[in-house]
Formats: C-alpha cells, sequence, structure tokens
C-alpha cells in the first residue's frame, strides 16, 4: 500500500528548518537544477524504447529507487531559481505524458506486463509529488499567496506552476471554459475518505473523485457525478469547481464524438431521476456490473457502456489487497476474506493509466498539498497497520448511538419536512444525528456511519501529531518522517491506553 510514497523522502528531505541552514553545505543552483534536470532527461532517454524491452528490463524499478533514494545532499530546491522551478515542473510533467505512450501495449496484455503496469504507475505517482513539492515550494516562498487564497481557482491562474497545460492544447486549452462535452475530470479531495479512496488498491493512487463533463445544446457546461454523501447529480460545471479541490485533472478520450455520446447518455440518465425529485444512489458496493446504484468512477464506465459499440474503461480493473477485507466490508464494498483476491473494480486513479485518453490540463492548489500529503500518510499506515497487525476501527457506544438515532431520523417522514427539520437544526449542534438527519443518504447503513465517523476520530488527532513535530523542529517532515512519527506514536498511546486508561486514539484502533 505505501510503495508510491518513498519519493517523498526526496522530496521533504529539503527541510525548510531555518536553524539548519547556515550549517548546510548547499549546491549552487545552476548544480542543483542540473541534477535533477538530467535526471529526468535520463529517464525520459531510457524510457523511449520499445515497449517490450523496456517492461523486460529494471529501467522502470531502477529510476524509482534513484528518485527514492535523492536526498538534500545531492540537491536543493531552495536554491533554484522561480524560472527552474517552472522548467522542472514542465519537464516532469511532459516526462509522464511521454510514459503514457507504453500503455496502450502494457494494458492490452496486462497479464504479462502485471508488473511493469505498476512500476510504471509508481514512476509516474513520483514525478507528479516531485512537481507538487516544486509547486508548494513556489507558493510557500511567496506569503502573499498564501493569504491571498482567492487566486487559487480550480483549472484557473498563472500557467508554469500551479497549473500546466498539456504541449497538443496550449492553444486551445486556457480554463474550465474550455472543457468539452465528454472531458473527465479527476480530483482529489480533502477528507480523509478521499485519502482512503486513493489508497485502497493494489496500486495507490492520486485521485478520489471523478467527474464526467457534458455540454448541451446551448453551450452550457454541465457535470454528473456520484457522491457519497447525497448519491448520484447533474450539476454545473461552476458547482463543480466551487468544490475547491486539492487536484484537478482533465482527460480527454481520443474519439470526441463517442466521448460526447457517453457523457450524454449517463447525463440523461441521471437527470432524468433527479427531475423526478430523486437520485440514484451512490454504490457503497463499488459493483460495475450493475447500474441500480453508482460509485463516483462508475459514471463514465456506465457511459461509455451505453454506446451503441459499448466501450469497455478503464482498460485495467484494480484489485484490493487482501488484509483490507474487514475494512472494505465495513464500508459497505462487496468483499470477504475468501473473494477479496479475485474482486475487481475501479477507483478514479485508474482511468489516468487508460492509454485511450489524454492528460489537456492539470491545476494543483498550492495551499492543500501539505494537508492531502500528511492524509496520505495517515492513511498509509493505518491500510499498513491493518493488513500487518489486524487493526480494526472501533466505534464508542456514542458513536453507534448517533448513528443509530440518525439512521433512524434519516426515514422518519416527519423529520424529514422542511420547517420541521428547519427548527431541528436550532435546536441541536451540529454534530447532533438530528441536525444531520438530511446530511447522508438513506443507504448508507449505521456499520459505514460508524466507520467513518471512526476514521475521522482517529486520523484528527495524528494529523494534529505531526502538525506538532514539525512546529516543534521547526521544518516540514519527510514522508517517511511522518510514518516514522506515527508509528512512534502508536507504541506511546498503545502504552497510554493499557496503563493510564487513556489514548487519543488507540481505543478506537488496535488489533
Amino acid at each position: 500500500m505505501i510503495k508510491s510514497i518513498f519519493i517523498f523522502l526526496l522530496i521533504y528531505s529539503c527541510s525548510l528548518e531555518k536553524s539548519f541552514e547556515k550549517k548546510k553545505v548547499r549546491i549552487p543552483s545552476s548544480q542543483s537544477f542540473s541534477t535533477i534536470t538530467n535526471i529526468l532527461s535520463t529517464i525520459k532517454k531510457d524510457t523511449s524504447v520499445d515497449t517490450e524491452k523496456l517492461c523486460k528490463s529494471k529501467t522502470l524499478e531502477d529510476y524509482y529507487k534513484q528518485l527514492f533514494s535523492l536526498n538534500s545532499s545531492q540537491i536543493d530546491f531552495l536554491t533554484l531559481s522561480l524560472n527552474d522551478k517552472e522548467r522542472l515542473i514542465d519537464q516532469s510533467f511532459n516526462l509522464r505524458i511521454k510514459l503514457r505512450s507504453h500503455f496502450d501495449k502494457i494494458n492490452s496484455n496486462y497479464n504479462e506486463n502485471a508488473k511493469c503496469y505498476s512500476d510504471m504507475r509508481n514512476l509516474s505517482r513520483a514525478l507528479r509529488y516531485l512537481e507538487d513539492y516544486i509547486v508548494e515550494n513556489i507558493t510557500n516562498s511567496n506569503p502573499f499567496e498564501i493569504k491571498n487564497s482567492e487566486r487559487f481557482k480550480t483549472l484557473e491562474g498563472a500557467k508554469g506552476s500551479f497549473f500546466i497545460v498539456s504541449n497538443k492544447f496550449k492553444d486551445t486549452f486556457k480554463s474550465h471554459k474550455d472543457l468539452k462535452s465528454g472531458d473527465i475530470i479527476l480530483s482529489r479531495g480533502k477528507a480523509y475518505t478521499s485519502a482512503a479512496i486513493s489508497r485502497i488498491g493494489l496500486d495507490d493512487a492520486q485521485f478520489s473523485h471523478l467527474s464526467f463533463v457534458y455540454k448541451d445544446e446551448q453551450g452550457k457546461l454541465h457535470t454528473t457525478e456520484s457522491h457519497i454523501e447525497i448519491g448520484n447529480i447533474v450539476m454545473p460545471i461552476q458547482a463543480h469547481l466551487d468544490q475547491s479541490n486539492a487536484r484537478t485533472v482533465v482527460f480527454r478520450y481520443k474519439d470526441s464524438k463517442p466521448a460526447h455520446l457517453a457523457s450524454k447518455c449517463v447525463y440523461e440518465k441521471v437527470k432524468k431521476e433527479q427531475d423526478k425529485g430523486k437520485v440514484i444512489e451512490y454504490d457503497f458496493g463499488m459493483n460495475y456490473e450493475k447500474s441500480d446504484r453508482i460509485f463516483c468512477s462508475e459514471v463514465a464506465h456506465i457511459g461509455f457502456k451505453c454506446l451503441e459499440e459499448p466501450i469497455d474503461i478503464p482498460q485495467v480493473k484494480m484489485k484490493f489487497p487482501s488484509g483490507l477485507h474487514s475494512f472494505l466490508s465495513q464500508i459497505g464494498v462487496e468483499v470477504t476474506k475468501e473473494n477479496i483476491v479475485d474482486k475487481k473494480t475501479f477507483g478514479p486513479g485508474d482511468l489516468e493509466f487508460d492509454s485511450r485518453f489524454e492528460i489537456v490540463a492539470e491545476w494543483r492548489n498550492p495551499i492543500n498539498l501539505k494537508d492531502i500529503r500528511q492524509k496520505d500518510a495517515i492513511l498509509s499506515k493505518m491500510f499498513e497497520w491493518m493488513e500487518r497487525e489486524n487493526f480494526k476501527l472501533k466505534p464508542k457506544f456514542l458513536t453507534k448511538a448517533k448513528s443509530k438515532a440518525g439512521y433512524w431520523a434519516r426515514r422518519n417522514k416527519v423529520l424529514q419536512n422542511k420547517r420541521i427539520n428547519k427548527t431541528w437544526k436550532k435546536i441541536f449542534k451540529k454534530d447532533h444525528p438530528l441536525y444531520l438527519v438530511d446530511q447522508f443518504p438513506k443507504n448508507m447503513t449505521q456499520v459505514q456511519m460508524n466507520t467513518f465517523t471512526t476514521l475521522d476520530t482517529v486520523a484528527i488527532p495524528m494529523q494534529e501529531r505531526l502538525e506538532k513535530v514539525e512546529k516543534r523542529d521547526e521544518k516540514l517532515l519527510s514522508f517517511q518522517e511522518m510514518l516514522n512519527e506515527l508509528d512512534r506514536y502508536k507504541i506511546e498511546d498503545k502504552f497510554n491506553f493499557e496503563n493510564k486508561n487513556t489514548s487519543d486514539w488507540y481505543e478506537l484502533f488496535s488489533p
């Protein structure tokens, strides 16, 4: 589960700790730039070979390890000029696009190329994390940028840093206004559940949500989306942009006609129910072979499946780690200890490596990158403990009671009356189940409510711990340092629980 995180040993080994800056022997800017750009150039050269030859070699794995082994003694991003940093982002971004050229052959014979597929994903993911760091560093060097967060509007902004467009589309894609019907937007939300969704597969991903773009006959842009909280809906593009996700990437199917028809099909399917005052429920089971309920990445799958000549996307479906069967079952995924090895589904991140799609543009919200990095580390560690040490989420009695009350209140017709519901919200606190009667779907079970609530309750003090350590040490922790700190925290909290009968989270998450 955690193999994708190794790149952060590179990224955040470049400490911002002021007290050590004078003691470091810094590499001159020209040499720093030369070091990393030469690595990227060499990767590009050595991967520009026949796909079969590339997959038989250890090139992908070796370069992933090379990126993993880099540290601040070899390169220091803090010495780079703004122009250098933007050139590196562009170079890495275009290298990722170049690597995608191999996925056609890799995916067409996946059974033979499964390791190559994973290695390619690892390297691509490592490069994106490298870009993330540079983007965050650019923003952190200018405090005004952080305070002026309104500047960071999804799929808008200055090119060359947090908003970058593929060379093929530089003249035709300037902002979200240039989206086309059939485009797919992959995004990463800021919730702990978003971090969980992006990391539950055998191959870690960097996305937690998929939105299918549709342009109507009047030229207005809409999205079709499926949300855990409200089910499947269609909405104007602005509603999607206002969600202000941490990461947003636009993918375009190479043939625009079927893409448009696919988007139109699922748009009309969802809108038909929405116009009736209903919604197609979110599919917690992640069963893409049925369409009575739909999960987020399934939205595009259903659209392409309803064409006269159906298209199956994505090309490669993900599998789950066997050690997560208990957690997956708790959140509603249709797996058991016996069938999890053969269970196939797909997450938003799997579409990124479907060779029939092209990357149009990538946008990041710099002020959220640190937050999602910490959440990635927390969920990576939590899943590791689940897999290796049989950790399980254990909701408190009060959490169960609230979930039960909320579950039945959600089904009470009297409480659904808008006037009465408004009165309840004046009386009860925001975390009271009767305040939340219209904030979760009717098909969410009490077990799922307990699990999602407990996941947040456990993860919050973990993130607070990471923040505390960073503040104490006056530096940004590397990804590996975060994982190590979480392991120490586990030992400490376990000791407190067993000897003092108090804990920050161990009572709720333990073997």
